[in-house]
């Protein structure tokens, strides 16, 4: 893919994200004052960025989250844990981040506008 494309046609400066699985909007911005717009690596760049933040424990311990979104949340270091070649797991020393909200559906297909420039993360 060309990650120096325009991520939008018109170009746009700011972009806000969401996702329904998430309890936080991704703002993504222009990285580059040389570039029109933003650009798809700007896009994918800080998405990873914003996803990867470690969870706060006010983030599973509210009114809105259920049993069962706290264990989806706990389980995603290990669903997100690899294997090495020696048998030890990857990632293993990491804690719970944005990302693991999603579950099991975190493979990205795309954004779709919707309302006041504000566009739905689509995954699988």
């Amino acid at each position: 893919f060309d990650g120096t494309q325009l991520a939008t046609e018109p170009p746009a400066e700011w972009m806000r994200l969401y996702h329904p699985s998430l309890p936080w909007y991704i703002d993504v911005e222009r990285d580059s004052e040389s570039e029109r717009g933003i650009t798809v690596r700007d896009m994918l760049t800080q998405m990873h960025r914003q996803l990867m933040i470690p969870v706060m424990e006010s983030d599973v311990w509210n009114e809105d989250m259920t049993k069962e979104g706290r264990k989806l949340v706990a389980q995603g270091p290990r669903r997100r844990a690899g294997r090495a070649a020696d048998g030890g797991l990857i990632f293993e020393g990491y804690g719970a981040v944005r990302l693991d909200f999603l579950g099991n559906e975190y493979i990205f297909e795309g954004l779709v506008a919707r309302r006041s420039g504000i566009w739905e993360i689509k995954t699988r």
